[in-house]
């Protein structure tokens, strides 16, 4: 049977039908494996690149959020600048500004173009690029931003208060001569000194003085010639002669009275006296004071005084009056034509003396019977010898006599640092280099730069884009660097220096030989001290610290060089680099935009008026505005000869000892506070104010905080795009 089955078949095909299902399943659960896997790598794959893809999403956001956020940043920043300020900032890559953001955050803003308003409009388009780099997720965005700025306004000009303005004490030893126009000496001029003043030697010369006001004690043993000498206290010893004398100070023993009449100290408010010492026949036209008044020798026709008056010998008196006691001595004379009346709200003594008439709310005492006198007395008389129209006692009206009022002045606020900005050429001492940075020059770009040489042998100074590392005064000599170097400075040849930098104590001194131009116009400004030697130089210079001339230094304040004039034809030494000498040829062209057309047209304004200026707030010393403010520097002193052309601004304190001439206001703020310390003027000093250019305003400097506070600009974001 099994044969025949075998033989037909029957039983072989099922088992082998059994073994082909077996082997099916397996490949059917090998391919479901497969396929699991495959969908597992790609569910995987696909995760990946989800996560990827959200990972450089959350990048991408992250850096385009730091640079919106910069974009608001550059926008509230424009919106505090004025419009010499917008004018004057600084495009392409090279000036890039770094923005403080967040933690891996880097944010950069670059200005691209400065479009300036044109006919009636007034706001500023501003193209700049503003970026974003986030280290973490290795991603970037930059946005193109157009603003459009109305610019605010500055705040005003600050106007020097006098032609001569100190504040802290004034000794005044080597004499002041001014010279004036016919329309100043009507106008009159103003000199003020915040502290005491004492003038010796040849006083204060020449016609114009309208006021003399002085907040401490006036002491003069010289010719002084004024409307009006006003001080706490007025001791006059010399020639000085003012239509009238007034003393503010408070009587001793009365409320808001401090110290006494001699002391000197901040605050001090005593007394109020007046003393009239002898000097050649002069007569002053009136004497007011809230304390007594002295006299011996010449002294005023007029006096009136809250406290007791003594005069002690002739001094052309014509009308004495006192709301206290009158004391009267050796007056043997009456100016002819006139008569002397004395009035007083108390007693009044008369020693050897001719007097008019008398009216007194108290007694009357004579020493001499033989002397008749007019008396009018509330209380008695004894000793006189009465003339007709005598009586006593007798009611007398007092005396009115109004207080004279205190001098108060306000210092002016000095601060160097606010005028860095406006600076042409910004010199600082930074790592072993002298650095500069350059604004508003035409032909050179706006940016960086160094001070150096071009040759160990060759002294003369260039403006070069970098200095060796291993020699930081010389100018690295690659061709790409001496193409953009700038020769900076002309002192005869090539093997005199202008330059000596002291990088430990933050010195510069410029030196220019006489007859000689040293520099090109512009601003400086130096982070330290300045030292100034010869010249001439057409500058207006900016110094943090102090400036120390030396030699015979010859200066002009760029609104004053603007006219300077020393040949035939006229010169133009600002805009068009003209001199008395021949035109520098290495300075064609290099003139300050900010004050110069391209046309050679000049545009004065209040930095332009200062010749000098020292002193002021380092950010460094309060960098988070928690601390006290501190005043370095501020201190002008001038030695051996000076003529300066334009406004002197010293922070603090003025110093002379050599002969001075400055056509132009002197200012010397005070703003160290030093009560002790003094302005010493120890050599003739000249303010010669004729013959001014139309372009120099000498009173007039820049607002550095001292009042007003302007108006703010208006910023807003006109449009944008992804770059």
């Amino acid at each position: 049977m099994k044969s025949l089955k075998a033989a037909i078949g029957i039983g072989v095909r099922r088992a082998s039908q059994r073994k082909q299902t077996g082997v099916a399943t397996i490949l059917v659960i090998l391919m479901v494996g497969v396929g699991l896997v495959a969908v597992s790598v790609g569910t995987l794959h696909s995760m990946r690149n989800t996560q990827e893809r959200q990972l450089a999403a959350h990048a991408q956001v992250n850096a385009q959020a730091g640079a919106w956020a910069a974009v608001e940043a550059v926008r509230q920043f424009l919106g505090k600048l004025t419009a010499d300020q917008l004018a004057g900032l600084a495009t392409g890559n090279s000036n890039s500004w770094n923005i403080t953001g967040a933690d891996g955050l880097t944010q950069t803003a670059i200005v691209r173009d400065i479009v300036p308003p044109a006919g009636t409009e007034k706001a500023y388009k501003i193209k700049a690029e503003i970026g974003a780099v986030a280290a973490a997720g290795q991603s970037s965005s930059t946005i193109e931003v157009v603003y459009e700025v109305t610019p605010g306004a500055a705040p005003a000009n600050y106007n020097i208060n006098g032609f001569l303005d100190f504040y802290n004490d004034l000794n005044m030893s080597g004499g002041i001569e001014l010279k004036s126009t016919e329309d100043q000496r009507i106008k009159g001029l103003d000199f003020n000194v915040d502290g005491d003043f004492i003038a010796g030697g040849t006083g204060v010369m020449g016609d114009g003085i309208r006021n003399i006001s002085v907040t401490g004690n006036i002491s003069v043993g010289s010719d002084i010639k004024a409307k009006l000498l006003k001080g706490r206290n007025v001791s006059l010893t010399g020639g000085s002669m003012a239509e009238k004398i007034e003393a503010w100070g408070i009587p001793f023993g009365e409320t808001g009275s401090k110290g006494s009449e001699t002391s000197s100290l901040g605050g001090d408010t005593c007394c109020g006296v007046v003393r009239l010492g002898s000097w050649d026949s002069k007569v002053m036209p009136e004497v007011r004071a809230n304390g007594e008044v002295y006299g011996k020798g010449s002294g005023a026709k007029t006096i009136h005084a809250r406290k007791t008056v003594d005069l002690n010998s002739d001094g052309g008196y014509e009308s004495v009056n006192s709301l206290v006691d009158i004391l009267v001595k050796q007056i043997k004379t009456v100016p002819s034509g006139k008569t002397l009346d004395i009035h007083a709200a108390g007693n009044v003594t008369l020693s050897g003396t001719k007097v008019t008439s008398v009216k007194a709310g108290g007694n009357v005492n004579c020493s001499d019977k033989n002397i008749e006198f007019l008396i009018t007395a509330a209380g008695s008389i004894t000793n006189c010898k009465l003339a007709a129209g005598s009586s006593a006692p007798t009611p007398v009206a007092l005396p009115t006599i109004p207080e004279v009022s205190r001098v108060e002045l306000k210092r002016p606020t000095v601060d160097s640092w606010k005028l860095k900005d406006a600076a042409n050429y910004a010199f600082e001492l930074v790592d072993g280099k002298v650095q500069v940075t350059v604004k508003n020059i035409n032909g050179l770009d706006d940016g960086i730069y160094y001070i150096g040489t071009y040759a160990p042998e060759h002294r003369r100074e260039y403006l070069c884009k970098g200095v060796k590392a291993t020699n930081k005064t010389q100018c690295d000599e690659t061709i790409t660097a001496k193409v953009s170097a700038f020769p900076f400075c002309t002192n005869g040849d090539d093997y005199n220096y202008c330059f000596a930098f002291d990088h430990t104590a933050k010195k510069m001194t410029m030196r220019g030989t006489t007859g000689n131009y040293a520099l090109p116009p512009g601003v400086i400004w130096f982070n330290g001290d300045l030292v100034l030697e010869t010249g001439p130089y057409f500058n207006t210079f900016v110094a943090t610290k102090n400036i120390t001339s030396s030699g015979d230094l010859v200066t002009y304040a760029l609104n004053y060089a603007a006219a300077y004039d020393n040949k035939n034809p006229p010169s133009n030494a600002v805009c068009k680099n003209q001199y008395k000498l021949p035109i520098v040829d290495a300075y064609k062209g290099r003139y300050p935009k900010n004050y110069c057309s391209a046309d050679g047209t000049y545009t004065p304004n209040a930095l332009g008026n200062i010749a000098l200026i020292a002193g002021g707030y380092d950010p460094a010393d309060n960098p988070d505005l928690t601390k006290p403010t501190k005043y370095s520097g501020g201190m002008i002193n001038l030695t051996a000869k000076n003529e300066i052309f334009g406004t002197l601004v010293a922070g603090d304190l003025l110093k002379t000892s050599g002969d001075t001439t400055v056509h132009g206001y002197v200012s010397a703020a005070g703003l160290q506070l030093i009560d002790s310390a003094t302005n010493v003027v120890s050599a003739k000093t000249t303010i010669d104010l004729t013959n001014l250019p139309s372009t120099y305003k000498p009173n007039e400097i820049p607002n550095m905080g001292g009042g007003g506070t302007g108006t703010t600009a208006e910023s807003k974001v006109l449009w944008t795009r992804y770059l």
